[in-house]
């Protein structure tokens, strides 16, 4: 049985916990500075709350720091156990963790929030180790709970990360400018849901440069004139519509050419 760690309470704390608790890996310690949340997760997993790392034992095969990048190095410079030390970063280097000998990245490619958490089974994991025998136990643990693993590098990696900002975190950005958009005429959101949901299938199905439709890619000027103009009260929005006016209109022009 693999034992493992778990260092910190937020919402990659919170997946590793879930996803480890349904199949056969012992989920040995919660350890994070913030009491009510660390002893929320390790209560609800069943498993020993511990405030401070240097109070973590060898006891389990392997580590896993799931803090903000900010924080990561700092915190994995104080484990002193002979555990193999993950993190689980997309932009991080696994060269942040240099202090351990048996050292890995094992990174979920998926946007995660603890009260709605993703089904883990369909989620790319992105491995990295120092060395072949910590590859061989953190790709057994990947396997355990995801069908789609893969060997990644920290340089690739960077690149999936920055992908991923974009294609998540910037496209849900524009959600919520369209939701404020809508509520401020008293319109709902809801009637965009389904142009969403066709949007994603789309994109999952063929290639996103061949799906593109609207004004910016057929020139047409005089909607886009018209969708400027109602957004004058919003020049900050205004602006954002026009840059992402003209980088669609200049890829389809290029590829026109």
């Amino acid at each position: 049985m693999i034992r493992i760690n778990i260092i910190g309470s937020g919402n990659m704390a919170w997946f590793l916990a879930d996803s480890f608790a349904k199949t056969d890996v012992a989920i040995h310690s919660i350890c994070s500075r913030n009491l009510e949340q660390g002893q929320v997760l390790a209560n609800t997993f069943q498993t020993h709350y511990l405030n401070d790392v240097a109070n973590l034992d060898d006891k389990a095969d392997i580590t896993f720091v799931a803090l903000r990048d900010d924080a990561i190095a700092f915190v994995a410079n104080q484990i002193k156990t002979n555990s193999i030390v993950a993190h689980c970063s997309g932009m991080l280097s696994i060269d942040e963790l240099s202090a351990h000998k048996d050292r890995a990245v094992f990174y979920p490619l998926q946007t995660i929030i603890k009260n709605d958490l993703p089904n883990a089974s369909e989620i790319p994991i992105c491995l990295e180790a120092s060395n072949a025998g910590t590859l061989r136990l953190v790709e057994s643990l990947a396997d355990k709970i995801s069908h789609h693993v893969h060997f990644i590098n920290s340089e690739q990696r960077q690149y999936y990360h920055l992908a991923a900002v974009m294609a998540n975190n910037f496209t849900n950005h524009l959600y919520v400018l369209a939701n404020d958009l809508l509520s401020k005429q008293n319109l709902s959101f809801d009637l965009l849901k389904p142009l969403i949901t066709e949007t994603a299938r789309k994109a999952c199905r063929s290639n996103p440069l061949y799906n593109q439709t609207g004004p910016a890619k057929r020139d047409d000027r005089n909607t886009i004139d018209k969708h400027l103009n109602l957004l004058n009260q919003n020049m900050e929005l205004k602006e954002l519509y026009e840059k992402i006016t003209q980088s669609i209109s200049k890829l389809y022009q290029q590829n026109e050419n």
